[in-house]
């Protein structure tokens, strides 16, 4: 009797792998039918991509004649986050290159690059003012779906004959469903 169940498990296991198994060699199992059978189904899951969002640059020329007109520089831009972005990434780069000896800015004359991000609530979610030269890399976690508002206000010197030059860049990227 002890021989008989043996060989009855035996034979019930071979006849359900062969159930499972020969449908699929045949091609009557469909592929995305057998990848959630065995890996699990995957809807309502949506792809992610990297999109960038917004790149503004702004590299001064100074105009000795009118260096009052030339040196400013402001921006506004809007940035729309889908729904469900799992990050948000600011990147900032701010070069304030020294100015040659014995040059000086005409009085009065600030050398400055001010950024603020706000979200689409209104809330100011950074502010900061960069007087010398840096590389600023942030990151928002689930980040407010909607229209973000990127402001600059800068200051800066360019006269590449004497080897200055003030830019700054800013780019912004996000991780969102396809």
């Amino acid at each position: 009797m002890v021989g008989n169940v043996r060989f009855e498990r035996r034979t019930l296991a071979i006849v359900l792998m062969m159930l499972v198994t020969l449908p699929a060699l045949s091609g009557c199992i469909h592929l995305n039918f057998g990848k959630r059978l065995v890996a699990g189904s995957d809807k309502g899951e949506p792809t992610y991509v990297w999109a960038e969002k917004l790149l503004e640059t702004w590299t001064f020329q100074t105009l000795i004649v009118k260096p009052e007109e030339t040196i400013h520089h402001d921006s506004q831009n809007n940035t729309t986050v889908k729904k469900d972005t799992k990050v948000m990434q600011l990147s900032l780069d701010v070069k304030m290159t020294p100015l040659p000896g014995g040059l000086q800015l005409p009085s009065g004359l600030p050398r400055f690059v001010d950024v603020s991000f706000t979200m689409p609530d209104g809330t100011v979610w950074f502010q900061r003012r960069y007087d010398a030269s840096t590389t600023e890399d942030l990151e928002i976690d689930s980040p407010m779906d909607g229209d973000w508002l990127l402001k600059v206000d800068a200051y800066g010197y360019g006269a590449p004959s004497l080897g200055v030059q003030d830019f700054y860049e800013v780019s912004i990227r996000c991780l969102e469903p396809e």
